[in-house]
């Protein structure tokens, strides 16, 4: 009789497997599918004014590159780009000037948000100061360490100007620098091998059409903006990006996808500034990531690893050869089909050594997540904030 049980359940797992290994192989070529598929992005007969909106605190990684082609942006109509920072002690104001003094052509200048006033994260701050200042039809927001071409700026405009109904637009991402240390290896899979895949993934599925915005480089339309409150509407949200656009969402609008990548550059990352990151991502995705389907995607792969890796380790424990064999199958597969997904999407190669960081990333994501609900504090750009239960700021900040 306990064979029997024995042997059913060995078939349950058996079963579990098979299916764990399917869906891998499925989410695979599903998402290398999507991030292949080209959108076509059609030029406009006009190109309305636009306003870049770039709060910088502290210095990026080559923020000299990063500043400068923000200004060789290569678009054809109207545009000014406000740089944002707290206040003159900024160490990136002297690049900032060099760059505006060598690109005289370009509608730029400096703007001083001061410190942030009681629920406000540092960079909403900067980004309601600079709102007010904007002048364009458009509102865009970059972040400091993101590096455009002459292609970014104009593709995110024509995919905003596609539809009267789309009220922002994103441009998807790539992680371009070499992983030299585990923090840079840990930050491209994060980017490259998860976030990037899973996007494309569900841009093809909706028809492009999305209830959340990813801000590392947003446009919106200004009607949109002054439709949900504009910045203010986002007073006490640690995640202004994803918050923004839902409540555009909920306004009757939806967000696109623009069809040009816009590089990260990251290089030299320190573990501990991973790990920051890292976890400021997971609280990021509590409290501001309004898309079910992109947190389920990322469910079904942490439940896919952990049962495998818990299975492999009880059947090699009783010398179930052949069931062992299936787990290990399936949990190579799923972290081999990661690091495969970075190089589509158009990360550099990963070296070998660096490979253990995608079970690292399913080993402490659950461990960050619950860590959350104990010790609130997220530090970002230099500043500590106090989260609340739902990962929003606490009344204090």
């Amino acid at each position: 009789m306990i064979n029997i049980e024995i042997e059913s359940i060995n078939l349950i797992i058996s079963i579990i497997t098979v299916i764990s290994f399917l869906e891998v192989l499925r989410s695979h070529n599903s998402m290398s599918l999507a991030i292949q598929c080209q959108r076509i992005s059609l030029p406009l007969s006009e190109y309305p004014s636009v306003s870049i909106i770039r709060p910088i605190k502290g210095l990026d990684v080559n923020a000299r590159d990063n500043i400068v082609s923000s200004l060789e942006h290569g678009y054809e109509g109207d545009i000014e780009i406000l740089f944002i920072f707290d206040d003159e002690s900024e160490p990136a104001i002297p690049i900032v000037k060099e760059s505006l003094s060598n690109h005289p052509e370009v509608n730029a200048r400096i703007i001083y948000s001061g410190q942030p006033k009681q629920g406000w994260t540092g960079k909403l701050n900067a980004m309601l100061v600079a709102y007010e200042h904007a002048e364009g039809d458009l509102i865009a927001f970059a972040d400091s360490d993101i590096q455009t071409d002459e292609r970014t700026l104009s593709s995110l405009v024509e995919c905003i100007m596609g539809s009267d109904q789309i009220g922002a637009s994103f441009a998807p991402v790539v992680g371009i620098n070499k992983s030299e240390t585990w923090g840079d290896a840990g930050y491209n899979m994060m980017l490259n091998g998860l976030y990037a895949p899973a996007l494309s993934e569900l841009v093809l599925k909706s028809d492009n059409e999305l209830s959340f915005v990813m801000g590392q480089f947003m446009i919106f339309k200004r009607e949109a903006l002054e439709s949900i409150g504009g910045i203010k509407s986002a007073k006490g949200q640690l995640v202004d990006d994803m918050y923004l656009g839902s409540k555009v969402a909920e306004a009757g609008y939806y967000n696109s996808v623009s069809s040009h990548p816009v590089s990260i550059v990251q290089s030299n990352l320190s573990f501990g500034n991973f790990w920051s990151i890292f976890k400021r991502w997971i609280a990021f995705s509590r409290s501001g990531l309004s898309s079910a389907d992109l947190k389920f995607k990322s469910w079904i792969r942490g439940l896919i690893f952990w049962f495998s890796l818990i299975g492999t380790i009880f059947y090699f424990s009783i010398g179930n050869i052949c069931i062992f064999s299936m787990l290990v199958i399936t949990n190579l597969s799923l972290n081999i089909s990661i690091i495969r997904l970075h190089s589509v999407t158009g990360g550099s190669h990963l070296k070998y050594r660096y490979w253990f960081i995608v079970p690292f990333l399913f080993l402490s994501a659950p461990i960050i997540y619950f860590s959350i609900f104990f010790n609130r504090e997220v530090e970002w750009r230099g500043r500590n904030y106090s989260l609340r239960s739902d990962a929003k700021l606490t009344d204090e900040e």
